[in-house]
């Protein structure tokens, strides 16, 4: 979505002027707002050197692998509290984990069907 006062809806007109300068600017808006405040193609750069596309796929499986370390932390806790607690937040964490896991899939899906590019580190590729 373009929401630039300059070419779009004119949102970003609504914060105070320094910090709406920020905002407009392709340059100087952070990269976890650019894509709230600009449209922009699946292979701009962003300040981290990663394509927009190649974000995408890594913060998702970043985050379910995130969630697998959670588990594989509790289950070292095994043993040191009541077994009643230990088994409902580790099948909590584990319920947690396969939704990370449906999230992460769904998403990338998406983001490749939509824009045909694959995940460099082949995790996400052409199988339409």
């Amino acid at each position: 979505m373009d929401r630039t006062v300059a070419t779009g809806t004119g949102f970003i007109g609504q914060y105070p002027a320094e910090v709406a300068k920020v905002y407009e600017s392709l340059a100087g808006c952070p990269d976890a707002l650019l894509l709230f405040f600009h449209h922009v193609a699946w292979t701009y750069k962003l300040h981290s050197g990663k394509t927009v596309i190649q974000h995408i796929y890594d913060s998702h499986y970043d985050g379910a692998e995130r969630v697998q370390e959670f588990v594989r932390e509790w289950k070292s806790l095994e043993g040191h509290m009541d077994d009643a607690h230990y088994r409902d937040v580790l099948a909590r964490l584990e319920y947690q984990l396969g939704q990370a896991i449906l999230w992460r899939d769904t998403i990338c899906k998406w983001a490749y069907q939509m824009s045909g590019i694959a995940d460099q580190r082949g995790r996400v590729a052409a199988s339409r």
